[in-house]
């Protein structure tokens, strides 16, 4: 099976503050996500905590996906040149200069929700799931402690 495999990431407290609030790791029957929950059940095993079951869950993914993309960046700031290269490897090529005019016109806060409360490094305890994550967020660029 082939393919061309992209690997977006995201700042790693922002992607925990997301599957949080959605429950999928708290609350694993909500119907409208079942095909999500199947999938997570069939390649991934919880733990009591959901905080440290999304943990593993944001570290243990990225470092299956690195392995195999063939191109990567943070969705934070995807840049021209990074989105010219992705159109070259799907085959539908497009200049810098395109992808920086459809760029702009891109919100980049899309997923941001104000009203979510702000998980902080602080909120994490201390062991060997926060030291994987601060390791994930400081390798993409992130912000750690």
């Amino acid at each position: 099976m082939g393919g061309i495999i992209f690997h977006q990431r995201r700042a790693p407290l922002n992607v925990l503050r997301s599957w949080l609030n959605n429950g999928l790791f708290a609350t694993p029957d909500i119907e409208l996500h079942a095909p999500v929950i199947e999938f997570i059940d069939r390649y991934f095993q919880r733990e009591d905590d959901s905080l440290a079951t999304v943990v593993r869950w944001i570290v243990e993914w990225n470092e299956r996906c690195e392995p195999y993309a063939h191109l990567s960046w943070n969705v934070e700031s995807l840049d021209a040149e990074t989105l010219a290269r992705a159109t070259q490897l799907i085959g539908h090529p497009r200049s810098v200069a395109e992808c920086a005019a459809v760029l702009s016109q891109v919100a980049r806060d899309i997923n941001h929700n104000g009203a979510t409360p702000q998980i902080t490094w602080d909120n994490l305890t201390d062991g060997q799931h926060k030291e994987q994550l601060v390791r994930l967020s400081e390798r993409y660029g992130y912000s750690s402690p």
